[in-house]
């Protein structure tokens, strides 16, 4: 069976184009990963509203571009590894305020403003999202877009 073929520049308008991702009643409003050179590490930083019917929790990630990916917080000035991140029911967390971040740690390409990375969220026991989110400077985040499911 043949598959039509997406023009290049409607994939760079997809990646652009704001939308929140959306599944299990969790919303990625917006991503924003911090750049690097291969091999360091970096941050990934998410708001995620959550209209599901009770409190959600990330218990994990992982990418292709790193490594290892493991959820951090900010415990009296130092990051920690975590076991999850709590959204609360009918409320948002944005990572930024709350202390979290998703540390992907030795990168295994540069990472430059502009680039995109795949990330793969785990909710709960076998409740996956993938989100493709973008590389910035560091100040506003971006709108996080959807990703095939079929990886990640």
């Amino acid at each position: 069976m043949n598959r039509p073929k997406i023009p290049g520049f409607l994939v760079a308008l997809m990646l652009a184009w704001p939308s929140a991702v959306s599944a299990h009643g969790l919303d990625i409003l917006s991503g924003n990963a911090l750049p690097v050179k291969a091999g360091e590490d970096t941050a990934v930083y998410l708001t995620i509203g959550n209209e599901a019917f009770h409190t959600e929790r990330l218990i994990g990630a992982s990418s292709e571009i790193a490594n290892k990916v493991e959820l951090h917080a900010d415990r009296d000035g130092r990051m920690v590894p975590v076991n999850g991140i709590e959204i609360p029911l009918d409320d948002r967390i944005d990572m930024r305020q709350t202390g979290h971040h998703i540390m992907l740690i030795g990168t295994k390409s540069d990472l430059t403003v502009g680039s995109v990375l795949r990330l793969r969220l785990q909710f709960g026991k076998n409740r996956f999202q993938n989100v493709i989110v973008r590389v910035g400077k560091g100040g506003a985040p971006a709108a996080a877009s959807p990703a095939p499911q079929g990886g990640g």
